[in-house]
């Protein structure tokens, strides 16, 4: 039956309603908010009720602009007072479906804000030529720079600086020398000399444009060197037609690395020339015409023809085109402050006396002597320097142990017949000033020995006396090469 007052099952409050509300329709307590729907009534008026278990949503609170707005809607009476209006006791009939009289609430979205993206700005064109002329430049740079490096670099040869010295020795050098120039030149009294081993007495004018160009002093580029000398023809002496001038060859090892093109630079008419990917130079420096560094350590000076100059260059400082002899025994005596060897000790010997091997007005002693050094196996020199004294032997390496042993007997006997003492004062007049203290002090501490298939001779002297002796041998080189065409 419909009814117009209705009481709250839950708060007892009695909820008067505007108009008259039927059965099975949902009614709402302003109060405790209970959500009830009116049953049918009997005949004394009383009506039952029936609970809904799903209580209203409760809302969130409000925000501040929410509230404002509800103010603004509130009528003025309830604004002046302080407070909201009361809420009408009469409640809104609901429409005949099943739906609830209040929807749920539905939370409020929160507004995402729209995040602000950059535009991409165009490139400009000023940007883009601005980057273009950078790279062009950049290009520049790197192309100067590699031009001026191979302009600086194109006469440079890249070796390691550890060249075998030996490996630009000419094949047929009949005297091969080593120095150890750094000792040498730490003794005084031979150092003038030393320096003058490896300086030309006519024209030094070479090591004096390299200590300027280079700013090295001759004891820096020359540390160590090998000189390797082969004589002109015996023919020659005799004034025959020439056969084989003579020909010089230095190679030095630096204890410093030295500047290749200034090294050039100071050798007179230099032309660069190439073997391959390495580079030499021909030059007019007598005795000497070619010029080849290997590295900025190994400095070759040499007067051989231009095909001997490019086989020495193509052994690449490691293989020696020697005999294995002679290399044999340079490397037994490589590592002493002075040696030489005569690879072929019958020209030596053949020197010795005028170029003659058996000479009618020879004694059988000295013919016999020449037969064995004909067949050694070469003949070798040494020295060694220690205070004022110098220490050398002179090894004849025989064909066997007999040979040895014969020969130690011949050369003792012909030193002291012919050379010892003041019984021979004529072979003492005939030699030079020069020599003649060097000669005496031989004389006077030579000794002959055997050892295997080798004959020595040792003896010590002064290095006052060697270093006059060695001026001297300097000068009659000069004339030498003077007279057979070395000489400008």
């Amino acid at each position: 039956m419909p009814a117009s007052t209705v009481v709250c099952p839950e708060c007892q409050t009695v909820l008067k309603l505007a108009s008259t509300i039927h059965a099975g329709k949902k009614i709402k307590c302003p109060k405790c908010e209970s959500v009830f729907s009116l049953g049918e009534g009997d005949d004394q008026g009383n009506c039952s009720f029936t609970r809904h278990d799903k209580a209203a949503p409760t809302k969130p609170p409000r925000g501040r602009r929410e509230v404002d707005e509800d103010l603004e809607d509130e009528p003025e009476s309830a604004r002046e007072s302080g407070g909201r209006a009361a809420p009408p006791a009469e409640l809104e009939e609901e429409p005949d479906d099943d739906r609830e009289t209040e929807e749920e609430f539905q939370p409020r979205r929160k507004v995402q804000r729209k995040r602000f993206k950059a535009k991409k700005k165009e490139t400009s064109r000023g940007t883009i030529l601005a980057i273009v002329l950078g790279a062009l430049f950049l290009f520049l740079l790197a192309g100067g720079g590699l031009g001026f490096y191979l302009f600086m670099t194109w006469d440079k040869n890249r070796g390691r600086g550890d060249e075998d010295l030996l490996a630009y020795v000419p094949a047929d050098s009949q005297v091969i020398c080593g120095f150890d120039f750094k000792t040498m030149m730490s003794e005084p009294s031979i150092a003038s000399w030393a320096r003058g081993l490896a300086q030309d007495t006519r024209n030094n004018a070479f090591f004096e444009a390299c200590r300027k160009e280079t700013g090295l002093e001759f004891e820096q580029l020359f540390d160590h060197a090998v000189l390797a000398i082969k004589n002109p023809d015996p023919k020659n002496q005799r004034g025959a037609q020439q056969v084989s001038p003579a020909t010089y060859t230095l190679v030095a090892r630096s204890s410093v690395p030295f500047d290749q093109n200034k090294v050039s630079k100071a050798a007179r008419e230099a032309k660069a020339k190439k073997n391959g990917w390495k580079t030499y130079f021909q030059i007019s420096e007598p005795p000497y015409s070619f010029l080849f560094m290997p590295s900025n350590r190994t400095m070759v000076l040499s007067s051989v023809s231009e095909g001997q100059m490019e086989t020495m260059i193509n052994t690449g400082g490691a293989n020696p085109v020697l005999p294995a002899t002679a290399l044999e025994l340079i490397r037994s005596v490589e590592h002493d402050h002075f040696w030489a060897i005569f690879p072929n000790p019958s020209g030596a010997g053949s020197a010795l006396f005028g170029g003659q091997q058996g000479p009618e007005f020879l004694p059988p002693n000295v013919k016999e002597m020449l037969e064995i050094v004909a067949k050694a196996k070469g003949l070798l020199l040494r020295g060694n320097f220690g205070g004022s004294k110098a220490k050398l032997s002179l090894h004849l390496h025989c064909a066997d142990k007999e040979s040895a042993v014969r020969g130690a007997e011949l050369a003792q006997s012909l030193w002291d017949q012919d050379l010892k003492g003041a019984a021979n004062p004529f072979v003492m007049a005939t030699i030079p000033a020069e020599v003649r203290p060097l000669i005496d002090e031989f004389l006077q501490s030579t000794q002959f020995a055997t050892q295997g298939t080798t004959a020595q001779m040792t003896s010590e002297i002064s290095l006052a006396s060697l270093a006059a002796a060695m001026k001297y041998q300097q000068k009659q080189n000069l004339q030498v090469l003077q007279r057979f065409g070395n000489a400008q």
